[in-house]
């Protein structure tokens, strides 16, 4: 086990409670958090100092032998810049039953949450500009289900927005654009067709439209 962890990528380490300190840092420590294995031992209440303010409510050694937590959270580099640590924590168990030592295993996943924010933040940029528009959009997957409207698609056809989620394609534009992902040149990424066609309102009453179908990304038109 200790030569896996000696050159483990993930921080491996074992806390005592009683009284309370490291038993095990992996040196990996120093590679992702900044800190050597002997600043942890040094000082037990390094690490949890280190845990962002905001996500300290959610740390919370496990309670019963055997048990397991995970969380996400940010610690702060020795340099002052902040890391995001997936780590699950597991209780270990003495000879009596009760919790004496806490082992985890902690990987910097900091790429995937700025990939994750950057993602989220794209999204909300597409859903303000989407929401301006004055022309309808509706997103539907290859099966014909409604993923996404915006505002001015919810007014075109009479319909909220958590209505049209529930319905499909088919159901606002009879003979749907799905005919579309068949045609000639149509299977690339950002092809487009152009179509008039008519959009059922809730009314019952159709509505004549210009109907510019797009190719997305994740089989979604």
């Amino acid at each position: 086990f200790r030569l896996l962890a000696d050159n483990a990528r993930d921080v491996v380490s074992r806390f005592r409670l009683s009284p309370p300190g490291f038993e095990y840092v992996s040196p990996s420590s120093e590679h992702v958090l900044g800190y050597p294995p002997e600043a942890f031992y040094a000082d037990p209440g390094l690490a949890e100092r280190s845990i962002h303010p905001d996500d300290r409510a959610r740390v919370d050694a496990a309670a019963l032998p055997g048990s397991e937590l995970d969380a996400t959270l940010r610690f702060r580099h020795r340099d002052g810049h902040w890391v995001w640590i997936e780590r699950r924590s597991t209780a270990v168990a003495g000879p009596d039953g009760s919790v004496v030592a806490i082992q985890t295993i902690s990987r910097d996943v900091s790429d995937r949450e700025a990939a994750a924010e950057a993602l989220r933040a794209s999204e909300e940029r597409y859903r303000t500009l989407a929401d301006q528009a004055s022309d309808g959009i509706f997103v539907a997957t290859i099966d014909g289900r409604l993923v996404d409207v915006n505002a001015a698609a919810c007014r075109l056809v009479g319909y909220s927005r958590d209505e049209l989620l529930a319905m499909t394609i088919d159901e606002v534009v009879p003979g749907s654009p799905r005919w579309a992902l068949a045609a000639a040149g149509f299977d690339e990424i950002g092809s487009n067709l152009l179509r008039e066609r008519s959009l059922r309102c809730k009314d019952g009453s159709l509505v004549e439209a210009e109907i510019n179908v797009r190719r997305l990304p994740g089989d979604r038109f």
